[in-house]
């Protein structure tokens, strides 16, 4: 089954530069079948929110083509392996210690000033449309901003779209402790609700953090669970890609919050992921691709001849490198140029032998 027919949506999961890495390689496979072009709908959380501002950052604020896309990512690699944000923004957190309740907007400058992070969400055109995610922390909703509005649907929406992608992706990329969640000013702005009736008593400001605490696999923006399942927006073709990793051997009798935000989130993503395997599994149209799959594992079930499999799996990385790319630490820090490369052509891979094995 051809992909450049289909209108696709992909929901990239969290995970910091893990996750960033892990989709620009589901990507690559996207641009190896000419299948960017067919892209409706793109929704990200925290790691992947900073990979696709990056594939724009280095395009001129536009998505790439199929054939543009491999010279983009050599920019992104030469960018991310040149400059390491995290280490950057802990550098200009000790010389502007009263930036502590700041960290997102410390991590937007340096994404600004070190990746060429310099558009506006105003700035994208309408296709593919890109809800950045992020999680309202007084409405405990998912929090977007797109080129079609900003807001949540209990707060409501603002149509003014003048707002700095960069500041989106470190709020969608907040974790609480880690970065924290940070105000977001409403005001000077007009807000509407669902109806499209302006809103007169929002609060003056509000507080985001990182969207995977609502939805880790970014899936509500493209995928409804009610009814059996439904594609949003005219989609017909889903990959989703869950890069997160929650290890599940923790040292016994060892407790704290982001544990139990951990164990909370992988809960939610595991009633969602149910939901929509079972979506795809009826209909044939989607992919879900999970880091640290090896693939003997991918293609267990599939129809495809001894042989063949024999043949993907012998071309395929090793089962303990996708070991490694799953255990690889969920930071911000630019990996080596060694991790980087494995972590990419594990998602590459990952993603081509779902599609091959089922399609």
């Amino acid at each position: 089954m051809a992909l450049n027919d289909k209108k696709i949506g992909l929901a990239l999961s969290g995970g910091g530069i893990r996750a960033a890495i892990f989709h620009l390689g589901v990507l690559r496979w996207l641009a190896e079948e000419n299948a960017l072009e067919n892209i409706e709908h793109i929704s990200t959380v925290s790691g992947a929110s900073i990979s696709i501002a990056l594939v724009y950052s280095f395009n001129n604020n536009k998505f790439p083509s199929s054939k543009e896309y491999n010279e983009v990512l050599q920019k992104i690699k030469n960018a991310v392996m040149k400059k390491d944000i995290e280490k950057t923004s802990i550098f200009s957190l000790i010389f502007h210690p009263s930036k502590i309740f700041k960290r997102p907007e410390i991590i937007s400058d340096n994404m600004k000033k070190y990746w060429n992070m310099n558009g506006k969400i105003s700035d994208l055109v309408k296709t593919p449309r890109w809800s950045i995610n992020t999680t309202t922390v007084e409405t405990g909703k998912r929090f977007s901003f797109s080129q079609k509005h900003i807001g949540d649907y209990k707060l409501g929406y603002t149509e003014d779209l003048n707002y700095d992608i960069s500041m989106a992706a470190a709020f969608s990329a907040a974790f609480p402790i880690l970065v924290g969640m940070q105000k977001f000013s409403t005001e000077n702005r007009k807000w509407i609700d669902n109806d499209g009736k302006e809103i007169k008593n929002i609060p003056k400001y509000i507080h985001l953090w990182d969207g995977g605490v609502y939805d880790n696999l970014g899936l509500e923006a493209i995928y409804k669970m009610n009814n059996g399942g439904e594609f949003k927006d005219n989609i017909n073709f889903a990959v989703v890609a869950n890069a997160s990793s929650f290890n599940d051997k923790y040292a016994v009798g060892k407790m704290d919050i982001k544990r139990l935000l951990d164990i909370s989130m992988s809960q939610v993503d595991a009633l969602r992921t149910r939901s929509y395997f079972d979506f795809i599994s009826r209909n044939k149209n989607g992919i879900y691709v999970k880091i640290g799959n090896h693939a003997s594992k991918i293609l267990n079930m599939s129809s495809l001849d001894k042989n063949k499999k024999e043949e993907i799996i012998k071309n395929y990385d090793t089962e303990e490198n996708c070991q490694k790319v799953k255990n690889y630490k969920t930071t911000l820090s630019s990996p080596n140029e060694e991790n980087f490369d494995m972590i990419l052509r594990h998602g590459y891979e990952n993603a081509k032998c779902c599609y091959l094995g089922y399609f």
